[in-house]
C-alpha cells in the first residue's frame, strides 16, 4: 500500500513493518502446518515457545536486512562500512550484506553477532563490545571498525508510495519500535502485536 509521500518516518517503517509481519506470519505457518488465521493467533500467543519460533523470522535484524535488499534504505552522499584488519596489516570491507547487519546490530547496540563469512561459510561472532571478529572453530581474532564512505545517491521509487528511509531513520524507527515491545531485537525474544496501519490506509487484505 502506498503512503503520502510526506508521511511521517515512523509511520513508513509501520507499515513496512506491518507487511513484513504478514509475511513471516505467512510462512510460518506453512513452516508449522496451520492456516494464516491461526497462525495470526499463535505467533503473539501465551505459548513462549510457538512465539520464540516466529521471532526467528521476525526480529529486528531480520527485518532491517528486509528493507535494504527491498531498496527502501536511502543511501546518501555518505554512509557506514565495516572493515577488518587483514594478515598484511591493511584494511578490508566486509561484503554489502554482511556490513549491513554489523551496522544493524551497531545501531541497536547489540553486543555481538554471528555472521558467516567467506566462500567456505565459516561461522564468526563479530564483537562489538572489543571491536574484534572471532573465528569459532580456529579461536583467531582480528580488529574491526566502522568507517564512513562515500556514495552515490539512490532514490528508486520504494513500496510505501516512493518514501524511503536513511540509514539512521531505519535505526530510529527500529528502536522506537523495539521499545514498545513491537519487534524483538534478536529472535530469542518475544514480541507484542505489530502496530496498526496508519490512520487512513486501507485494511490489512485478509488472506
Amino acid at each position: 500500500q502506498r503512503l503520502p509521500a510526506d508521511a511521517a518516518v515512523k509511520d513508513v517503517a509501520g507499515e513496512h513493518l506491518r507487511v513484513f509481519c504478514n509475511e513471516c506470519t505467512w510462512q510460518w505457518a506453512k513452516k508449522i502446518g496451520t492456516s494464516y488465521e491461526k497462525a495470526k493467533e499463535l505467533r503473539f500467543g501465551s505459548d513462549e515457545a510457538l512465539a520464540e519460533d516466529f521471532a526467528q523470522s521476525y526480529n529486528a535484524e531480520t527485518f532491517s536486512q528486509a528493507l535494504r535488499a527491498r531498496g527502501v534504505v536511502r543511501r546518501g552522499t555518505a554512509s557506514c562500512r565495516w572493515e577488518v584488519q587483514l594478515e598484511d596489516g591493511t584494511w578490508g570491507p566486509y561484503e554489502e550484506d554482511a556490513s549491513a547487519s554489523i551496522e544493524s546490530a551497531h545501531q541497536l547496540g547489540q553486543p555481538e553477532l554471528e555472521l558467516r563469512l567467506g566462500p567456505r561459510g565459516w561461522q564468526y561472532t563479530i564483537d562489538l563490545q572489543n571491536q574484534v571478529q572471532r573465528n569459532d572453530k580456529t579461536k583467531k581474532s582480528r580488529p574491526i571498525r566502522r568507517t564512513e564512505v562515500a556514495t552515490s545517491p539512490v532514490s528508486p521509487e520504494g513500496v510505501a508510495g516512493g518514501a524511503r528511509l536513511t540509514e539512521d531513520e531505519l535505526a530510529e524507527a527500529i528502536r522506537y519500535f523495539v521499545g514498545l515491545c513491537t519487534l524483538p531485537s534478536k529472535a530469542t525474544l518475544s514480541p507484542a502485536p505489530p502496530p496498526s496501519r496508519p490512520s487512513g490506509s486501507s485494511a490489512t487484505p485478509s488472506a
